[in-house]
């Protein structure tokens, strides 16, 4: 990751946290103190309710700064289906200028309500998750 904290005061490292967002759902990991390289160990999942498989899955990075606004690290952006197809995967943090300045280490697991195979026709051609699902996304490093 890009070092938050730069400066003649500052440690030239980072206290990094995400913002994971899938549709009106919202979820804050834990911050990382003082690294450019986060593991995160501890509460670093979340379940979403997911109806779609096309729905986007957006992940911000911060860098936390006690008193002051956050800096933004980093954001990557991807589908439902891209998570779970590849279920394990790393994705570059774009920064607002396109540059990537890092990436990051996704996990997801999925189940559903209802199995595809028993949804109306209607939905599986929509790729609607019957009755929705339930999506876990673990951020790692």
């Amino acid at each position: 990751l890009k070092a938050g904290d730069v400066g003649l005061l500052r440690s030239n490292k980072s206290d990094p946290y995400c913002i994971v967002r899938i549709g009106a759902q919202t979820w804050t990991s834990p911050v990382q103190k003082r690294t450019i390289d986060p593991v995160w160990t501890e509460d670093n999942s979340h379940n979403f309710l997911v109806s779609k498989f096309g729905q986007s899955v957006v992940l911000d990075v911060y860098d936390y700064d006690w008193g002051n606004e956050d800096d933004f690290l980093g954001r990557c952006q991807l589908t439902v289906n891209n998570l779970l197809t590849a279920g394990d995967l790393w994705v570059p943090l774009l920064f607002t200028d396109g540059e990537e300045y890092g990436k990051i280490h996704l996990k997801a697991e999925y189940s559903t309500v209802v199995p595809m195979c028993e949804a109306p026709k209607e939905q599986r051609e929509a790729k609607q998750l019957p009755g929705g699902g339930r999506l876990v996304v673990l951020v790692d490093k």
